[in-house]
This record gives C-alpha cells, sequence and structure tokens, in this order.
C-alpha cells in the first residue's frame, strides 16, 4: 500500500499519564517527614538524578539549595541538572566518576536518587558503593528492585509533585538553607583542575576531545542538543561537554545501540526545527547508519554529524584487549567520507588538528542554519580514555578469579613482546 492510500492518521505516541500514578500511588506526610528527616539528619546528603528527572530542573535545584547537597547525574540523566551549577559535581560518583564527582560524594550518608532506579547502566556495572540510607523518587514503582523496595524509602508517582512537596516538608523542618561553600568551592577546584589537565594532553597532533567538547560548547547555543551513539566517544561526551539545558543530551545508555545517533539526529531535527542538533557518532556506527544523513539532504535538515574518525570500533577492540577475549576484526581501515558526503550532496568538512576546530564548527553551524547538512569528519585522539571507562573496566577486573587474572597478565606480557 502507498503512503497516498491510507485513509487514516498514522497513531501518535501518547505519553503515560502522571495523573493515573498520583492517585494509586498518593504519598502519605508521614512519608514525606520520614524522608525529610532521613535528608536533615544526614551529615553529607547527595543527590543522584537521572532521566525521570529531565523535567523536573527546577525542583531538583531547589531541593539541593535547600539541603546543600552536591548532584551528580546518571549516563542518561545528563541534562537532567544543569552543570553551570554549583552543585553539579559531574556524572555518577564512585571510583568511575571524574574528581569532583568522586570527592563531593566520598562521606555521603544519605542518597536522594531522583528519576533513576540505580541499576547497572546508571551506577557503571555496580562499581558505585552506594550508602546504606537511600531515597527513590521515581514515577513507576515497577523500576525498582525488591532490594531496593526492602533497603530504602522509595516514593512513587509524580516525580515533580514528590520533589516539590519533599522540599516543603524540609523546609518547615529547618527554615534556612544550608551553605556549604567548601564543598562548592572544592567542586569548582576539582572541575578546573580536570579539565586543565585534559586540555593539556597530548593528543599527538591528532584532535583531543576536550579541545572538541570545549570548542563546541563555546560556539552552540545552550538549548542545542547532543546526541549521541554508543562508543568511547559517548562517555568522553557526558564527562567533557557541560550540558545546562533539559533533554539537551540524549544517548543510546540504556541499551547500548550502536547505529542509533544518526536517526536519532533526524528525528530530533524534525521535532525541533529552530534548534542546533549536534550528533557525535563513532566511524564504526557510521558505517551501520550513515545513509540517514541522505535523509536529512532529501528533507533539507539543517543537521550536524560529528564522526569521531580513527579506523576501528575502538569500544570493542579496547574491551577485548581488558578481557583478553578473541580478538575479531576491529579495523575499519581508510574511509573516504569526504566522497560519501559528496555522493548523497551533503555537505563535508575535513577536521585534523585541534587549530581546525574553531572554524570547521562556524562553517558547519552557518551551513547547517541554511537548512544543509554537515558531516565532519574528525580525526579522533582516543589514547586518553573516560574516567567512566577506566572505572568500569577496575571494577569488572576486580570481579575475576586470581587464576583468570594470572592468565591475562601473561598473555599480556607476550602481546607486548611479540608486538
Amino acid at each position: 500500500m502507498l503512503s497516498a492510500d491510507i485513509d487514516e492518521p498514522l497513531p501518535l505516541y501518547a505519553q503515560k499519564s502522571q495523573s493515573a500514578n498520583e492517585e494509586v500511588d498518593a504519598i502519605s506526610d508521614a512519608d514525606l517527614n520520614a524522608a525529610a528527616a532521613q535528608l536533615l539528619q544526614a551529615q553529607s546528603p547527595g543527590i543522584i538524578v537521572g532521566w525521570g528527572a529531565v523535567d523536573a530542573h527546577s525542583e531538583v535545584i531547589a531541593l539541593a539549595q535547600q539541603i546543600g547537597a552536591p548532584v551528580c547525574t546518571t549516563l542518561s540523566g545528563v541534562s537532567s541538572f544543569p552543570a553551570q551549577h554549583p552543585l553539579h559535581a559531574g556524572m555518577i560518583f564512585g571510583p568511575a566518576a571524574v574528581p569532583s564527582a568522586e570527592n563531593a560524594f566520598k562521606d555521603c550518608d544519605c542518597l536522594l536518587a531522583i528519576g533513576t532506579n540505580l541499576n547497572e547502566a546508571d551506577t557503571a556495572s555496580g562499581s558505585v558503593e552506594l550508602p546504606q540510607n537511600i531515597i527513590y523518587i521515581t514515577s513507576d514503582p515497577s523500576g525498582s528492585s525488591d532490594d531496593q523496595q526492602e533497603s530504602a524509602t522509595a516514593l512513587h508517582g509524580n516525580i515533580q509533585q514528590i520533589a516539590t512537596d519533599l522540599l516543603y516538608k524540609i523546609q518547615e523542618q529547618q527554615p534556612p538553607a544550608v551553605s556549604r561553600k567548601v564543598l562548592v568551592d572544592d567542586i569548582a577546584i576539582q572541575k578546573a583542575l580536570f579539565k586543565k589537565e585534559w586540555l593539556g594532553h597530548n593528543s599527538r597532533g591528532l584532535v583531543n576531545p576536550a579541545v572538541f567538547f570545549d570548542k563546541l560548547r563555546a560556539a552552540v547555543s545552550d538549548d542545542a542538543i547532543i546526541i549521541t551513539d554508543d562508543g568511547l566517544h559517548t562517555y568522553l561526551a557526558a564527562e567533557l561537554m557541560p550540558i545546562n539545558s533539559p533533554r539537551s543530551f540524549i544517548s543510546p545508555s540504556s541499551s547500548n545501540a550502536m547505529g542509533y545517533c544518526m536517526p536519532a539526529v533526524n528525528a530530533a531535527k524534525l521535532v525541533n526545527p529552530d534548534k542546533q542538533i549536534i550528533g557525535i557518532v563513532g566511524d564504526g556506527a557510521m558505517l551501520m547508519s550513515g545513509m540517514e544523513a541522505l535523509t536529512a539532504v532529501r528533507e533539507n535538515l539543517g543537521t550536524i554529524y560529528c564522526i569521531f574518525n580513527d579506523g576501528k570500533l575502538s569500544r570493542i577492540n579496547h574491551s577485548q584487549r581488558v578481557s583478553d577475549s578473541q580478538t575479531t576484526c576491529t579495523q575499519l581501515g581508510n574511509i573516504n567520507w569526504g566522497a560519501f558526503a559528496d555522493s548523497i550532496e551533503c555537505g563535508y568538512i575535513p577536521v585534523r588538528h585541534n587549530n581546525d576546530i574553531e572554524v570547521a564548527l562556524r562553517h558547519a553551524l552557518e551551513t547547517a542554519a541554511h537548512n544543509q547538512p554537515v558531516i565532519l569528519d574528525i580525526t579522533i585522539d582516543y589514547s586518553r580514555r573516560s574516567n567512566y571507562a577506566q572505572g568500569v573496566e577496575k571494577t569488572q577486573a576486580a570481579r575475576l578469579t586470581g587464576g583468570n587474572k594470572l592468565g591475562m597478565l601473561g598473555r599480556a606480557i607476550v602481546r607486548k613482546l611479540t608486538g
């Protein structure tokens, strides 16, 4: 059947009604008072926000400021709290976090988890050591595990409403907001040092990820939407690209689906035609769904696709080396992305060095503003990995038996000697 033959309109996505949750899962004053008391009695309370809190920006900010708590995000919830806020510590906490978040949460004795059930993906493969006292605010009770429900306080329903009600209860018990200048200063210092280290990293003439994201942040508007694929670039973007607006960072963090970025960028642009939409995609994922750029050309979408190009499936290649699994073909070879872009009449700009970034971004944004999609072919340096990736690897290595560790060490030495 041709599209012209369809009589009925296509079905529309209907978001689940929050009012139904409110009726079924009404939160009692006793539960709210108990949660407020837990937070106020804690010496070092902390807040972690997931994607479920993305529409509760103002409520989370008010809660954080009232109790003087640092805030970190999950990978999917990067846009659920503004990076420019002084209490924003970074993505997750624990050994896989950036120093500002690891330090801010090291003594956390009561955790308020909003819009996340703290699953494996939200805790960097379980590397986070959770405090004994946890308060969950989620919209769906089915997302929590039995252990979480038994050992923690769980408030299920409309997240914005529950956060507001909890704030009122805290204000009733503690009218003046808490100020933690030492915490705020430490977060700022740690962030500055982390950025300085990254910007000073020797990328051997290639594009330094921190320099790229620094230039990208300066070039785009605050409400620009950044969409990643699955790969090493995902965690680098989450750690190095400050996000300040809700729904301005989207990644396939729950399913780790390669090939996600390209169609997601197009969809986001169709829904948000007046916003800048930028995709960050690895060259391997580009091979999977790169033809989606043709859709952008045909539909006159002013999209920008940033290919982090290093000629291989880097995340898979590195995971195999760490786990010592049988190596498969991860080399992609030298792909002529310029010829590909020309063949579909898409804009193309190569970015080979740090000095190319600023002019390339300006040119790309100007081109996209005239409804012409653009591919930025970025020769990226992956020699320094994200803290998230390193933390996950250490956690997974610690779970191996002694025999497996010795075997991996021996084979690693052989590879080093034999090349």
